[in-house]
């Protein structure tokens, strides 16, 4: 199995670029973050990974505990839908992004219709780009 490049980065130096945080294609740079949420029988934390391209979650887990052993797993399952082929920027975040509304970087489009107009505009699926 091969193993994606990873590039850490720092915000809190600059050290992130303009074009970094709004790549030209999907699968260049993930963010990640971990936010907690409470429920009736106390927290549960939320560790979700982002594609800065479209602002899309393209992974998160849930747990009742915060263990890096949780972050593995969101990672390791974002790798299995994503296209992991070529050298990746990981960032870490510290708030939760709201999924659900439309975003003004992607026109105005949900995160999930920014990505199938890109994937139509080049004309694949991401089927055929996932690893």
């Amino acid at each position: 199995a091969r193993s994606p490049h990873f590039k850490i980065c720092d915000l809190s130096g600059g050290s992130m670029s303009h074009e970094e945080f709004n790549p030209a294609h999907p699968d260049v740079v993930w963010c990640s973050d971990i936010t907690y949420i409470w429920n009736y029988e106390g927290f549960v934390y939320l560790t979700s990974i982002m594609d800065l391209y479209s602002r899309k979650i393209i992974s998160w887990v849930l747990s009742k505990t915060l263990e890096a052993s949780h972050v593995v797993e969101c990672i390791e399952k974002a790798k299995k839908t994503r296209n992991t082929e070529n050298p990746l920027i990981f960032h870490y975040i510290e708030t939760f992004y709201n999924t659900v509304r439309i975003h003004s970087h992607c026109g105005y489009l949900s995160p999930n219709d920014y990505e199938k107009q890109y994937l139509r505009k080049i004309g694949t699926t991401t089927k055929d780009i996932a690893c």
